[in-house]
């Protein structure tokens, strides 16, 4: 299902009081921590010649990221994801691996999706086979989540972006971090429209996120962002 993905780059000043504000009327995501949050850790692919590197910075506005997700360290589910994206319009696909399919990643082991019953794991495979896709960069955050049901309308704030050159997903690899003052990104998914009365309580003068948080480790690895 296509679903609608607007992005915005915000202080902490802004997130403190933006985050007040969408507390009074959403509800806190059921699968966060007793602490309200959660960890998201993410291994982004790219090929060769860092496609999806470029065609971001190209500003193409059809465009596939490869990724593996898991969260607050839990070796128990973890998910290689398509999200492709047009404009802001987004649409996931997603497949459960194994940590012991991870494990044969890390050893360089192309053939690692070849056991899955899957379209995406199929897709991958034979990427990694004609382009070379392979995993290029730890991407990883505390997230907030909140959530409203009309529109399944969804608002996080992720905070604390660390970009990982150590591609290992467990272990306890927190990477470098990509900012050196405190900012974050609030991002705002939804179906259709955004409920009138949450637009009201996430207007801000934040700038739209020209670079995706993938593109940012990037930049930061590469001795970039201040």
């Amino acid at each position: 299902m296509e679903r609608y993905e607007l992005k915005r780059f915000i202080t902490y000043e802004q997130y403190l009081i933006l985050r007040t504000r969408v507390r009074a009327l959403m509800k806190t995501d059921p699968y966060s921590r007793p602490s309200g949050d959660y960890i998201v850790s993410n291994l982004y692919f790219d090929d060769i010649y860092d496609s999806a590197y470029n065609e971001k910075l190209d500003g193409v506005r059809m465009r596939n990221k490869y990724r593996i997700r898991s969260y607050n360290g839990d070796d128990s589910y973890i998910v290689l994801e398509c999200k492709a994206k047009q404009g802001d319009r987004i649409n996931k696909r997603q497949h459960r691996i194994t940590v012991e399919t991870i494990a044969r990643l890390y050893e360089g082991d192309i053939t690692c999706f070849d056991e899955y019953d899957s379209d995406l794991c199929r897709e991958v495979s034979a990427k990694m086979r004609s382009s070379g896709l392979t995993p290029k960069v730890g991407v990883i955050y505390r997230r907030e989540a909140y959530t409203y049901p009309i529109c399944e309308t969804r608002v996080t704030f992720d905070m604390d972006l660390h970009a990982a050159s150590d591609l290992r997903m467990f272990g306890g690899v927190a990477g470098v971090p990509v900012f050196s003052q405190q900012r974050g990104i609030m991002e705002i998914k939804y179906n259709d429209f955004i409920p009138k009365h949450i637009v009201s309580v996430i207007q801000s003068d934040a700038p739209k996120m020209a670079l995706s948080k993938y593109c940012l480790c990037r930049e930061r690895l590469n001795g970039g962002i201040e």
